[in-house]
């Protein structure tokens, strides 16, 4: 029978020992390889929903849970019927041609909560190039 004080020590060690092991994963960093890999996803690198539902399960995997959420965001864009994609295709194309402030924030919000980050960030952009006394009508 092993005497009391080395069963703590024993759970202690292994307590390290998968502390470590975990770490030098790099268990829930952004590495540069890892932020490369995500960024060509979202960047159209990757098309298929198949593929990016498994990157998406790596990265969650990984202790990075937010872009797991983004990949899978993605991929559900992917999926989406090719009438509902032309119809957001239309309502974009309206968009980038509105003066009204106030709606295109909102559509860019919408967008991000959709995992559309580059429509968003793009709307943005045309906003802060908009003047402040600009009419709140769609154009």
């Amino acid at each position: 029978m092993l005497p009391v004080p080395v069963v703590p020590v024993f759970i202690v060690l292994l307590s390290c020992g998968a502390y470590i092991r975990n770490r030098s994963r790099n268990h829930g960093i952004m590495t540069p390889e890892r932020q490369k890999i995500f960024h060509a996803a979202l960047a159209g690198g990757m098309q298929d929903p198949v593929n990016l539902d498994k990157l998406a399960k790596s990265f969650e995997e990984q202790g990075l849970h937010e872009q797991g959420a983004l990949l899978r965001q993605r991929a559900a864009l992917r999926r989406l019927p090719n009438e509902i994609k032309l119809a957001r295709r239309k309502v974009w194309r309206r968009a980038i041609k509105s003066t009204n402030r106030t709606a295109m924030l909102q559509l860019a919000d919408a967008y991000d909560l959709e995992g559309c980050t580059s429509a968003a960030m793009r709307l943005r952009e045309i906003i802060s190039g908009l003047q402040q006394h600009a009419s709140d009508r769609i154009g």
